[in-house]
């Protein structure tokens, strides 16, 4: 089951979460959730339409997004796939 609808774009002024890592490493090879680590998702709103970014070492071209998060003054540049879709019940 995804979170997103596949047909829904990412759009101008839609309200985005930061999609959070599975696992994420603490120690030399302890592994821990981010629940365990009292890590929270960003929440944010586009800002800007998508754009291509310069090539990476692989030669393609990332889509990303201009992020407005909530409590920063700045708008950040971010993957495509680092953001996902705000559902009904957490707007």
């Amino acid at each position: 089951m995804t979170t997103n609808d596949p047909d829904r774009e990412l759009k101008l002024g839609d309200i985005v979460y930061e999609r959070t890592r599975k696992d994420i490493k603490v120690g030399r090879y302890k592994y821990k959730t981010a629940k365990e680590l009292n890590i929270k998702q960003k929440r944010g709103v586009i800002v800007s339409e998508r754009y291509l970014a310069k090539p990476n070492k692989a030669g393609k071209e990332p889509p990303m997004f201009k992020v407005q998060w909530d409590g920063r003054s700045v708008p950040d540049p971010v993957l495509q796939g680092r953001i996902r879709l705000a559902l009904e019940g957490e707007e």
